[in-house]
């Protein structure tokens, strides 16, 4: 204001001439201006009330400032200065407290008006209007009180808060709980939530948000999900929620305050105990074995699977009936009782083969079940236990059959003349059978454990290592070897090793069959032998062979046959061979062969023909045999043969065979004459052997007169000379006796049936108890058996074998005697000893005395007649005595000999066959 201007008119006439009081008064305004050349304040009743003055409608500038509070003075003063000055534009509101003047009552008031200013930039009028702000400042600082306790609320609370205004939820607060939540910083403030966490666009959240906002309902959720984005790594987070309206002081929802607690850690445990329930529950399900949970101490069943069930033989209304309700038969056995050892102990339990009696199908039956019992924990107290249960009744069942089957096969494996053995994965003895045993005169556990190296020495092993290494490559192998046995002597062996895989092929030893096959490599080399000598045979007596294909109809012969038929060829189909056989005799040849094929193993071709060489036309008469030959289904398969050039033989036969029939002629007359003159020697034997006993007896009846009659007048000449005619007249006499009886042997019939080698023997004793009594002999006898063969002829035999051994003791010595047995294979027959009939086994009793023996050059004659080793003055006898024995036992099929060494004592070895 300038003083050019009415700037002191009176309000009355300003209001006036404004007409504006009703207006003033409506709105609660005062008015007021500062005289900017005085720096007076004129104002109307309604500013001067502001200032708690009771009279002054202008006052002075300064005075007007004391009214002012002293914290708001600075603050007006500056703005009137800006205000007068244009840094304001010439505008002025200032909000500012007056102490009240006349009242003492504290007021907010608000004075706002426009400096105006003159063209040359000076002010000329300052005014404006003035309002009681008391209440509304107390208000707005009673709310900006209450948002600040409100924000601070929300930073402190624990629970993650954030507070959204409007429909398009302006983040407005956020506490540090929340945004880590979403993963975001305070960054987010004053954004909408879609533009802060775009990725909950196609997430409920928003829409709910929306919701109570439109409707002012509260929405609460428990551990729902959200799909966050955090530094651009999606995540889920579980949360308690809720969204509750905000009202302003009109009643409106002007926002929303949601809350919420992060409870992913608790649904992820929860939902890991509830996988891992799950996964127990599933495993129990599907759990080969048989599995039950069991709960409380009645034994509840909890959970069990179908195998349980199975073996309950019910369904699943067994489950929360206790376990004895629905297996009462349980009650006494023994898995019963450790099942409460498990519960009531907290023990663990682990038992195989448990035998379990109780109802499967309804019949009470016995079963083996490996068991395990663990107790259930819950809070370090036992709430139950779980039971895993495996049915091994068909594997007790098999291994009790097993073990039956393998005490059935050892003792077949050690009643087998084959080694059987078996070695590991390192080549070491894991078992091997009685056969073994006595081969390496080896205890029954001595070799268990080590190795084949160790064991037979490295000299040998380096002869089985290359075998064994393919077998332990995992290929059967069969070799033969020969070595040393525990007797001392070379045999050969076949053996076989065979390969141990388990079910997964995994070598776990190797098998071992090793034979005696010595024998039969003397078979075998007799019969390569013969064969060898058969082929030389063949080539020496310039025979052919043949052989003919059935299936295929052709002919293979050697070279001779070839060249009888003068083909170039050694092979051509049949037709061409029989065309080459006498015209007459083709049909002849041709069905003999085929008849030969038709009729079976036992048939045999035989036939004798001529052959017509096709080049010179040469006439050979042949002899051809041969056999067919059949697979295992008895289809013929080939027919081989011999053929003979028989020309020269059957030119010479003709000759023969007149010689032959003169021949036989003279023979028959020579034979008949042989028979009377044996006939003859016969009679002379017995008539002879008669007729001579008849002067001995005489000459020993007239000696014992002589004797008796002269009495004492025998001079020692005379006595001297009636013994020696006694003794001999005894020695021919048995001498005869002997001769006799070795004719008898050689003319009589044997009558051979069962004899009891015991009862022959037992009966010669007898024969023999006075001699046996006064050398006071000790004989020793075997169990002897029962042979096929004539008992008088075998009572002489064993007779004069126990007199010779008795006899052959010298006096005063007492014989030792023994008579054992033996039963012995054909090969195992001494060299020298040639029995006169072939059997595969033969009985061997062996008389073995301590006497004088005697040197075995002389063997070859001590079975003759009338030979002896020691004179008459040693050894009474006529020698005839082993003549005879030999004779018994060659009339038995059987052989004898003997061996010795001079004051040895001798062993007589017979051989009959069994």
């Amino acid at each position: 204001m300038n003083g050019d201007q009415n700037a002191f008119d009176s309000i009355q006439n300003l209001s006036g001439q404004l007409d504006i009081q009703f207006a003033l008064v409506a709105t609660g305004l005062g008015v007021w201006e500062l005289n900017i050349s005085t720096n007076q304040v004129l104002w109307d009743d309604r500013c001067r009330a502001l200032f708690g003055l009771a009279q002054d409608h202008v006052i002075p500038y300064e005075q007007a400032v004391q009214f002012i509070h002293p914290d708001d003075v600075d603050r007006v003063n500056t703005a009137v200065q800006q205000a007068l000055t244009g840094e304001s534009n010439g505008n002025y509101d200032q909000t500012y407290r007056t102490i009240g003047a006349d009242d003492g009552i504290l007021r907010w008031v608000r004075f706002h008006g426009r400096a105006y200013f003159s063209q040359t930039g000076d002010p000329y009028r300052f005014g404006g209007v003035a309002q009681d702000v008391t209440q509304q400042v107390y208000t707005q600082q009673s709310l900006v009180a209450s948002e600040a306790r409100f924000k601070n609320l929300v930073a402190a609370t624990p629970a993650a808060t954030a507070v959204f205004v409007g429909r398009d939820m302006l983040i407005q607060q956020v506490n540090a709980p929340m945004l880590a939540i979403w993963g975001r910083d305070k960054s987010v403030l004053g954004k909408t939530l879609l533009v802060a966490m775009p990725e909950l666009e196609q997430q409920p959240f928003l829409a709910q948000l929306q919701h109570v906002f439109d409707t002012g309902e509260p929405f609460r959720h428990s551990e729902g999900v959200a799909y966050l984005l955090t530094d651009g790594q999606p995540k889920t987070v579980y949360f308690n929620h809720a969204y509750n309206p905000l009202y302003d002081q009109d009643g409106f929802v002007y926002g929303v305050i949601n809350t919420a607690i992060d409870v992913t850690e608790q649904v992820r445990a929860r939902q890991a105990l509830q996988d891992s329930e799950a996964r127990f529950s599933n495993i129990i399900q599907q759990s080969p074995a048989a599995t039950l949970v069991l709960r409380g101490n009645k034994f509840v069943i909890d959970q069990i699977n179908t195998s349980m069930l199975a073996f309950f033989g019910r369904g699943e209304e067994v489950i929360g009936q206790p376990l004895l309700a629905v297996m009462p038969e349980q009650k006494e056995q023994f898995a019963w009782q450790q099942a409460q050892r498990v519960y009531y102990e907290g023990i663990t339990f682990d038992e195989k083969e448990v035998l379990v009696t109780h109802k499967r199908t309804g019949v009470m039956q016995e079963y083996y079940y490996d068991v395990a019992y663990r107790p259930l924990l819950e809070g370090g107290h036992i709430t139950g236990m779980i039971q895993v249960i495996t049915d091994v009744t068909a594997h007790v069942q098999a291994r009790r059959q097993l073990e039956e089957s393998e005490a059935k096969l050892s003792l077949l494996s050690n009643t087998v003349p084959s080694m059987i053995f078996y070695l590991d994965q390192q080549q070491r003895y894991v078992s091997y059978n009685k056969t073994f045993q006595d081969w390496f005169d080896v205890d029954a556990d001595e070799v268990i454990g080590q190795s084949v190296r160790e064991f037979i020495g490295e000299q040998a092993y380096q002869q089985v290592a290359p075998h064994l290494a393919v077998a332990y490559a995992g290929q059967p192998e069969r070799y033969e070897l020969a070595a040393p046995s525990r007797v001392g002597t070379q045999r050969w062996l076949d053996i076989t090793y065979t390969p141990h895989h388990n079910e997964v092929g995994e070598l776990l030893g190797v098998i071992v069959l090793a034979s005696d096959i010595s024998t039969q490599m003397q078979v075998r080399r007799a019969l390569e032998e013969s064969s060898n000598s058969l082929q030389s045979a063949i080539e020496v007596a310039g025979l052919g062979t043949f052989s003919v294909d059935i299936a295929s109809n052709l002919l293979t012969c050697s070279a001779p046959v070839a060249e009888w038929f003068g083909f170039d060829s050694l092979t051509a189909d049949t037709e061409t061979f029989i065309g080459g056989v006498g015209e007459a005799e083709q049909d002849y040849v041709r069905d003999h062969l085929q008849n030969t094929i038709l009729a079976g193993p036992e048939a045999r071709y035989n036939v004798t023909h001529s052959i017509i060489n096709s080049k010179t036309g040469h006439r050979t008469l042949i002899h051809a045999l041969g056999r067919v030959y059949f697979d295992a289904n008895g289809k013929p398969l080939k027919v081989l043969g011999i053929a003979q050039d028989i020309t020269a033989q059957r030119e010479l036969q003709q000759v023969l065979e007149n010689q032959v029939q003169q021949r036989t002629q003279e023979l028959t007359l020579a034979n008949q004459d042989l028979k009377r003159s044996n006939d003859n020697l016969q009679q002379f034997a017995y008539v002879a052997s008669h007729d001579l006993q008849e002067p001995l007896r005489k000459i020993l009846s007239f000696s014992n007169l002589l004797s008796l009659r002269l009495g004492d007048r025998l001079d020692s000449n005379i006595t001297d000379y009636l013994d020696r005619i006694n003794k001999s007249s005894e020695r021919m006499s048995s001498l005869i006796k002997d001769l006799l009886e070795f004719s008898r042997i050689a003319v009589r019939q044997q009558e051979f049936g069962p004899v009891s080698v015991d009862a022959v023997v037992a009966g010669v004793l007898d024969t023999l108890s006075l001699e046996i009594e006064q050398r006071q002999a000790y004989i020793h006898i075997d169990d002897l058996p029962v042979v096929k063969g004539d008992a008088q002829q075998l009572s002489q035999l064993f007779q004069n074998l126990l007199s010779n051994a008795l006899k052959f003791t010298p006096a005063g010595q007492a014989p030792q005697v023994r008579i054992e047995y033996f039963q012995r294979q054909l090969h195992e027959l001494p060299p020298e000893v040639l029995p006169q009939r072939t059997a595969p086994y033969y009985h061997q009793f062996s008389v073995s005395d301590q006497g004088v023996g005697f040197d075995t050059k002389y063997l070859d004659r001590i079975f003759q007649v009338f030979q002896r080793l020691h004179t008459k003055s040693e050894f009474a006898g006529t020698g005839v005595g082993l003549a005879i024995c030999q004779r018994v036992v060659e009339n038995h099929g059987g052989g004898i000999t003997a061996n010795s060494e001079l004051g040895q004592g001798a062993t007589f070895c017979v051989y009959l066959p069994a």
